[in-house]
């Protein structure tokens, strides 16, 4: 059966009995259960079910007035779409309107707020989907590892710190891998530093990394954020800071046992310091350093012509050169007490003629022979007689006569005999008391008695 065309809300639906007698029966118009015969004797046109508040009609359809169904939470509609529900109503899906421009559905809803989002490369700002720049981002760059990009930065899809942040360049990447490039690339700075400091590399924490200011492996980004103006090495003790220039802080070293100064020089070492080979001042008069030190107190000889006294080199005759023809030098060992002078290097030789003056004894102060003591003794006026320069070759004639008769025998004694009148008093004596013991026993009384006058 067809509804008029003017008839809505309504369905044909099955007649409801009387409630006063549920027991009638309701009869067809003939005796065929046709649509001519019983449709309009069963049937009747109903209204659909009314529903009101959260519930919608559902199934109000030819035959049946259908029921009140509560409205569903979402919407079974696409992306793009809403439909509303309630007071017995469930709309059909209708398009959305309320996103802005460069934005897009990404769902459909119950009501005219439908869920949207920006397009890509677009941020929500205000209400409005502008494109999405660094500017937008809301989270924010590591400043010690990245720089930020600017505001007006375009992202790809959202803005990250990856693409809205720089990294640093580092300062391995700088200063190169091995320390010796590490402190040429330092010792470069040319700032002066203060007393005791140099430019040296910055050493990182285990695990850290050091950044440069900027993105650049540059001196203008780098220099100064992976140089640092440094102390020199602090050493102790035995030890000294080795290397310590433009590049390096340097290293603690062990004091060397020998030195690398020249001779005259020393240095010290210690407590971190190895000094500059400096002069040294120890050695006397007359001497020459052998060698450099590690103290002030560097070794030293005399000069040839001086020995070692102490501290001090005294002068030897071996300086001194004695007139040959005149005189006979001493041993060159023989210390001149001064000054080496013919008087303290030199014997003069015997002269051929006569002499009024007895030979001088060189080593001991002359005293004229008129002040010399008197002899005393039993032989008196002779012995008196014996005094000055007759007490020397009478000695000489007593010791002549029994030498000569072993002149043979004894190079010795004829040396000592010929040279007699060289030598001075005290030495004269010592010879002819030598002489006396090698004479027969006969002849020592002679001798004896002139040496005793003399």
């Amino acid at each position: 059966m067809i509804l008029p065309a003017n008839v809505t809300q309504k369905v044909w639906a099955a007649k409801t009995p009387d409630p006063d007698d549920l027991f009638a029966d309701m009869f067809c118009e003939t005796q065929d259960q046709t649509l001519e015969s019983c449709g309009e004797s069963c049937c009747e046109m109903k209204p659909c079910m009314k529903c009101s508040g959260e519930t919608y009609t559902e199934g109000c359809m030819a035959g049946f007035t259908g029921t009140c169904a509560k409205c569903p939470k979402t919407s079974s509609c696409s992306a793009g779409q809403m439909q509303s529900c309630g007071e017995g109503i469930l709309s059909e899906c209708t398009a959305c309107s309320n996103a802005p421009k460069n934005a897009h559905y990404v769902g459909s809803a119950m009501s005219a707020d439908c869920p949207w989002e920006c397009d890509d490369d677009h941020t929500l700002r205000d209400g409005k989907c502008i494109p999405t720049t660094c500017g937008t981002w809301t989270g924010a760059c590591d400043a010690a590892s990245t720089i930020p990009l600017a505001s007006d930065t375009l992202c790809s899809g959202f803005c990250t710190s990856t693409s809205c942040c720089s990294p640093k360049a580092t300062c391995g990447a700088y200063l190169g891998a091995s320390s010796e490039s590490s402190s040429a690339t330092c010792a470069l700075v040319k700032e002066a530093t203060g007393d005791g400091k140099v430019w040296a590399p910055l050493e990182a924490t285990e695990g850290a990394t050091l950044y440069c200011k900027g993105t650049e492996s540059d001196d203008s980004s780098c220099q100064k954020a992976c140089c640092a103006e440094q102390s020199c090495k602090t050493c102790s003790g035995k030890f000294y800071t080795d290397g310590c220039q433009a590049g390096t802080v340097g290293t603690c070293a062990a004091c060397p046992t020998s030195t690398s100064c020249t001779a005259g020089e020393y240095q010290t070492c210690g407590d971190g310091v190895l000094s500059k080979c400096q002069k040294c001042s120890n050695a006397p008069a007359n001497s020459v350093y052998t060698e450099g030190a590690l103290s002030g107190d560097c070794p030293w000889s005399c000069e040839a012509g001086y020995v070692k006294a102490g501290a001090s080199c005294v002068a030897t005759c071996a300086l001194y050169s004695c007139d040959a023809s005149s005189s006979i030098p001493f041993k060159p060992s023989t210390l001149c007490n001064g000054t080496c002078t013919t008087e303290t290097c030199c014997n003069s030789k015997a002269t051929c003629g006569a002499s009024s003056e007895p030979a001088v004894n060189l080593h001991q102060p002359s005293v004229p022979w008129s002040k010399r003591r008197p002899a005393t003794g039993k032989s008196g006026p002779r012995l008196r007689q014996l005094q000055g320069p007759h007490c020397i070759v009478r000695a000489r004639r007593a010791m002549i006569a029994p030498v000569r008769k072993r002149a043979v025998q004894s190079n010795h004694a004829r040396h000592a005999v010929g040279s007699f009148t060289l030598m001075a008093a005290k030495q004269a004596l010592s010879v002819a008391a030598r002489l006396a013991r090698r004479t027969p026993l006969a002849q020592r009384g002679n001798i004896r008695s002139v040496v005793m006058a003399c």
